[in-house]
C-alpha cells in the first residue's frame, strides 16, 4: 500500500476539521492558524514597507500598482483578522448564535485576501524573465 493511502485518513480528518469540529484537531487548526496570521502579517507588512520606503530606482507603472493594491489588501487582511479574533472570542465566552459562522466568514476573508496579496506578484514581474535553470535557460 502506498504511503498516500496511509496518509489518506489523517488528510481527510484534517480537511474536514472545521465540518466535523473534534477537540484535537481544532486546536490543531486554530494553532497552525494563529501561526499563518503572525508570520503572514510580518511577511505582508515588511515587504509592503521595503518596497514603498526603500527602493533604489523608480517604480514601473505596474509595480506602483502593484503596491496600491498590496496597502489595500494589508488593510483588509488586518481589518478581517479583528473582526475573525472578536467572533471567535464572543463564540467562545458566549456561544452565541451565527458567531462561529462569521468567525469562519472572515478567516475565509483573511486567507483570500493574502492570496490576494500574494497574487500582485504578477504585476512585479510582468516584464521579468527569472531563468529556473541554465540548463532550461539554453534550450528557450
Amino acid at each position: 500500500m502506498s504511503s498516500h493511502h496511509h496518509n489518506f485518513p489523517k488528510k481527510t480528518t484534517i480537511y474536514f476539521s472545521p465540518i466535523y469540529p473534534d477537540r484535537f484537531l481544532a486546536g490543531i487548526h486554530e494553532k497552525f492558524f494563529i501561526l499563518f496570521m503572525v508570520c503572514s502579517t510580518l511577511y505582508m507588512i515588511l515587504l509592503s514597507g521595503i518596497l514603498k520606503y526603500h527602493r533604489n530606482i523608480p517604480a514601473t507603472e505596474l509595480e506602483s500598482k502593484s503596491l496600491k493594491f498590496k496597502f489595500y489588501l494589508v488593510f483588509i487582511y488586518l481589518s478581517f483578522i479583528g473582526l475573525s479574533c472578536y467572533t471567535f472570542i464572543r463564540h467562545n465566552a458566549f456561544c452565541e448564535e451565527g458567531m462561529y459562522t462569521l468567525f469562519a466568514l472572515f478567516e475565509y476573508i483573511v486567507i483570500l485576501s493574502n492570496m490576494g496579496f500574494h497574487m500582485t506578484a504578477y504585476w512585479d514581474f510582468y516584464d521579468r524573465v527569472l531563468p529556473l535553470d541554465p540548463l532550461l535557460q539554453r534550450l528557450i
